[in-house]
């Protein structure tokens, strides 16, 4: 190679940096910048500045349940009370861990529309930021363990159920990877899909007895009560809603591999997309909707590689149209995600800080 074309692969390199951190940047500006008042800028948000400002001075659940929330709180109070830099610091977490994610996962040469939803995903966390915490916690779990930093990837997941309660569904991952990562990424479809639907079953058996049992032993109560009971003696197929796409993905998924060069993120990818359809129909039957977000841009991210995979295979000048049409579709999802949930989540309008 020419010292010129050392040159030049130094200089991309930087400029696709540099791109990482505007954007890094400009969601964490998106998020600071917004009027957080009641029913503005989140339902939750003021709760959240509240827990916050009175976390030196008054106790609350997180001194006996999701301790790490509150140990988080109180070490920012102890040195500031201003509310902009403790959300700062929340979203600096939250989109940091949404960058190294696809820095870590993305192709140059993959398509990026599907990350058009991320934009969902991160105005919702204006009202579920404690969750959102955790997502972000845990994608930086998944980012190391990627790397082979096993000791601390496990170690940060397990944290994560000490910030949200939700999180208690993807500590099994760890065992999950242990054991069946190279049992999934050897096995043929068919396999594959009688796996996953057996052991989508077998979840949702146990998520069955464990609702049970918490209700009777009246182990929750308020929200987390209702959410529970509302799902209590919910069929199986009332997740297949969210678990047949999950299911449809896998398989293009799977299918599209035969045509690429499978490396570690090819199985890496797989393996998670495999863990979200089995403990779907667990997370739908405890009312643990959210569990959704924890491994969105993995699902993200192989909708990239299907549609860059899939616009090859038409002529230059029809590729156009292949792209405005799935930015139609994506963009489309966006804005019919947004509509439905914006009111319930108070997160728009947007109003500035200042205004």
């Amino acid at each position: 190679m020419s010292i010129r074309g050392i040159y030049c692969s130094r200089s991309e390199i930087l400029r696709t940096d540099l791109g990482y951190i505007y954007t890094c940047i400009i969601l964490i500006l998106f998020a600071i910048c917004r009027k957080v008042s009641a029913n503005i800028g989140g339902a939750d948000a003021l709760n959240y500045e509240s827990i916050f400002l009175d976390a030196l001075n008054s106790q609350s659940k997180y001194d006996s349940q999701e301790v790490l929330f509150g140990v988080f709180n109180r070490i920012i109070r102890s040195f500031t009370s201003n509310p902009i830099l403790y959300r700062s610091i929340c979203y600096s977490i939250i989109a940091f861990s949404y960058i190294i994610f696809i820095k870590c996962f993305s192709e140059k040469w993959m398509s990026v529309i599907p990350y058009l939803v991320i934009v969902l995903f991160y105005l919702k966390s204006f009202n579920t930021m404690r969750s959102s915490l955790a997502v972000a916690i845990f994608t930086i779990a998944l980012v190391l363990l990627y790397k082979n930093k096993k000791i601390i990837a496990f170690s940060l997941i397990i944290s994560t159920v000490f910030i949200h309660r939700m999180s208690v569904l993807y500590i099994p991952f760890i065992i999950f990877y242990f054991f069946g990562y190279k049992f999934i990424i050897n096995m043929g479809l068919k396999r594959m899909i009688f796996f996953l639907i057996l052991y989508s079953w077998i979840t949702y058996i146990i998520a069955t007895s464990i609702q049970t049992f918490v209700l009777g032993a009246m182990l929750l109560d308020g929200t987390d009560s209702y959410y529970l009971q509302k799902n209590m003696n919910g069929s199986i197929f009332d997740s297949s809603i969210l678990l047949l796409p999950l299911i449809a993905l896998l398989i293009f998924w799977f299918i599209t591999n035969r045509k690429l060069n499978v490396d570690n993120r090819t199985e890496f990818l797989t393996v998670c997309i495999a863990y979200d359809i089995i403990i779907a129909p667990a997370a739908i039957l405890l009312g643990m909707w959210r569990f959704n977000e924890f491994m969105f841009l993995e699902r993200l991210t192989v909708w990239g590689v299907l549609i860059s995979l899939y616009r090859i295979r038409f002529e230059r000048k029809s590729r156009i149209l292949v792209t405005l049409l799935f930015v139609c579709i994506f963009l489309g999802w966006l804005i019919y995600r947004i509509e439905r949930e914006w009111d319930p989540c108070k997160i728009m309008p947007y109003i500035f800080i200042w205004d």
